[in-house]
C-alpha cells in the first residue's frame, strides 16, 4: 500500500513543488536563464516519466504474461501488484505536462514566473 501510495503522489505533488529538489543553481538565476533551467529540469521529469511508464508497461505486461502469483496463503497475480508503477507514472507524465506548460507559459508573465514557479 505504501508503494502504491507513493507512486500515485508523486505527480500531483510536481504542481505543488512538493518534490525535494537542488535549487541552489536555480535560485541563483533570473529571467530567460532561470526560464531555460525550469524547462530543462521539467523535461527531464517529463522524460523520466515516460521511460518509467513504457518499463512499467512491459513489466507488467510480462508478469501478466507469465502468470506470476505472489506464493502466500492468497495467491495473488503480481501483475495487479506491480500495475502501480505504470499507473503511478502515467500520472507522473501527465503532471509533468502540466507543469511543462505552465513553465512556459509564466514566460509571457515575468511578475509571476518567480512566484508560479516557487510556490510563493
Amino acid at each position: 500500500i505504501t508503494v502504491w501510495a507513493s507512486l500515485l503522489i508523486g505527480g500531483p505533488l510536481l504542481l505543488e513543488n512538493g518534490h525535494i529538489s537542488v535549487d541552489m543553481v536555480r535560485n541563483l538565476l533570473s529571467g530567460k536563464a532561470r526560464l531555460l533551467v525550469e524547462i530543462v529540469n521539467t523535461f527531464a521529469c517529463l522524460m523520466f516519466g515516460v521511460v518509467l511508464l513504457t518499463g512499467g508497461i512491459q513489466f507488467v505486461f510480462q508478469l501478466y504474461q507469465k502468470g506470476a502469483v505472489f506464493p502466500r496463503y492468497i495467491p495473488v497475480p503480481m501483475w495487479i501488484v506491480e500495475l502501480c508503477v505504470p499507473i503511478g507514472m502515467l500520472l507522473f507524465t501527465i503532471f509533468s505536462v502540466i507543469l511543462m506548460v505552465k513553465v512556459i507559459k509564466s514566460d509571457k508573465k515575468p511578475n509571476l514566473h518567480k512566484q508560479s514557479l516557487d510556490g510563493e
